[in-house]
Parts: structure tokens; sequence; C-alpha cells
């Protein structure tokens, strides 16, 4: 349970799809303490460095969270791109 704001943000994907059949991916962060938002990115096809490029201004502008999700910790620890190294 978050015990102040920033200490754990909630990282989802939600994945569907179009009245025309196409689909879309969203990712969402969340900070589980204040229930803020603080992105919903869209797009038809997302990868490695669409969420490194969504999540990148997030962690400057709101710092990095105490607790991130383990499974995204070690992702971002694998990658080893500068992006991540500004983090």
């Amino acid at each position: 349970m978050a015990a102040h704001r920033n200490h754990i943000w909630a990282i989802d994907f939600v994945h569907d799809k179009l009245s025309n059949g196409r689909s879309y991916k969203m990712l969402t962060v969340l900070d589980e303490y204040t229930r803020e938002a603080f992105c919903v990115a869209v797009c038809p096809k997302m990868n490695t460095h669409d969420v490194l490029d969504a999540l990148h201004p997030l962690f400057m502008d709101h710092g990095k969270p105490e607790s991130i999700a383990t499974h995204l910790q070690e992702w971002l620890k694998k990658l080893g791109s500068n992006r991540c190294k500004s983090i």
C-alpha cells in the first residue's frame, strides 16, 4: 500500500481493437497514493523505445518512484541504454 506521493507507481498495458478491427495498445502510469494519472500513451504498436520515451519524462518531472514493478526494474537494467542511465 502506498504511504506517500511517488512511493509506488502502477504501470499497466491495455490492448484493444477499434471498431474497424485495428489493434492498439495503451500504457498507463498512475501514482498509487495520489491516484494521479501521469501518463496514458496510445500507439498502434508499442516497443521498448516507445515505453522508455513515455517513462523518461515522467522520471525527469516526478523523480523515480521508490517502488516500481520488479520486472520493470529488471527490464530497465537489462536495457542499459543511455536513456535509462539518466533516470
